[in-house]
């Protein structure tokens, strides 16, 4: 158990490294946000960490996820709704070659890994219960003029189901249109 706490403690100190011992560049931004998934919406807030790391926080709601059992779907519609709220941390590799090559670089746009966990409080029709999903990704933010962003991610993710004690690898896709204040 020591020698897992050790691992844990390194792990903080060389991302703490990366996180703040960045050279100066094109700095991201803050900003509150309003945005649209295919089976979500959420209300955000994007915030700076470092010049290269950036924290989304969120609350919305959307499809119903059910995980466990074997099953690994969402529903939508027809009562199938759920709260959620959502922490991600996101890496941004490429933000000084997108000012080089003079692509905007407004509302925090540019490539990025990703680290999200999502707490989904499922549904109202049928008892599914409470979902914590957790995933890696990788995706883009583009900027649309001053006030509107598209963003994209893409990759894999482990969802508990924490009343049913059961939990399933999924793809984590995820598509918005966003609306930044």
């Amino acid at each position: 158990m020591m020698i897992i706490r050790k691992f844990y403690v390194a792990l903080l100190l060389i991302f703490c490294t990366f996180a703040f011992a960045q050279e100066k560049e094109s700095s991201l931004d803050n900003f509150l946000k309003f945005e649209a998934f295919i089976d979500k919406i959420m209300v955000g807030y994007e915030t700076p960490i470092s010049n290269k790391f950036l924290l989304d926080l969120g609350v919305g709601v959307g499809a119903t996820n059910v995980i466990g059992d074997g099953d690994n779907s969402y529903r939508l519609g027809e009562g199938y709704f759920g709260q959620f709220a959502k922490a991600q941390i996101r890496y941004y590799f490429n933000r000084t070659q997108r000012k080089q090559k003079g692509h905007s670089l407004v509302n925090n746009a540019g490539s990025f890994f990703a680290f999200q966990s999502k707490f989904n409080l499922n549904g109202n029709k049928d008892y599914i219960g409470k979902v914590w999903m957790n995933d890696f990704t990788f995706g883009q933010q583009f900027p649309f003029g001053e006030k509107f962003i598209f963003k994209y991610n893409a990759g894999l993710g482990y969802g508990y189901n924490l009343d049913f004690k059961d939990g399933n690898i999924y793809p984590a896709v995820n598509i918005s249109f966003g609306y930044v204040f």
